[in-house]
């Protein structure tokens, strides 16, 4: 199994998320991934994502397998991280 992370977060609206703020990241909680950048959002609009972040799960014959959020947390939103799928396709 592999894993790829890309950010299309807008770093001018989203400083902590520029490339630099995210390897530091990355290194801090050990991602043994690659962590992309997608500046101009490109990626993004192509897989039309939903949410930060919004993940795609593909099988061996690159059929989405999942498409959704990691679980209910939000920001501002008092509802802890559980890593409780939210819905599957």
């Amino acid at each position: 199994m592999s894993f790829i992370a890309i950010s299309s977060n807008d770093v001018e609206n989203y400083p902590q998320d520029a490339p630099d703020k995210m390897k530091e990241f990355a290194q801090k909680v050990n991602m043994k991934f690659p962590y992309l950048y997608d500046e101009f959002q490109s990626v993004a609009k192509v897989y039309d994502t939903a949410c930060t972040p919004d993940f795609f799960i593909f099988d061996q014959e690159l059929k989405c397998q999942y498409r959704g959020q990691f679980d209910d947390a939000r920001p501002k939103k008092d509802i802890s991280v559980t890593g409780k799928i939210k819905e599957m396709l």
